[in-house]
């Protein structure tokens, strides 16, 4: 067996496990950092709410994009670029 998996705390791959490890995490934090981290996701949330709707991100326009434009979504891939 591989070394790297002996490593692996397998206790913390299980949806409760993650919880627990979780949630120590969050104990673990000081107060200022606790009061930063509710900051920083009220900020996320924030530009979440004021992004344009799912349909609307995804609505079929007139005018396709052509491959070219796009490139093949291989990172390193900068055909479309230029």
């Amino acid at each position: 067996m591989n070394r790297e998996y002996d490593d692996i705390d397998w206790s913390l791959t299980s949806w409760e496990g993650s919880r627990r490890a979780q949630l120590r995490r969050w104990c673990s934090l000081t107060v200022r950092e606790r009061l930063q981290a509710i900051e920083d996701l009220a900020e996320v949330a924030e530009r979440i709410a004021g992004s344009p709707q799912l349909s609307e991100r995804n609505a079929v326009t007139d005018t396709p994009a052509s491959v070219a434009d796009v490139g093949s979504g291989v990172p390193g891939d900068n055909r479309g670029s230029s």
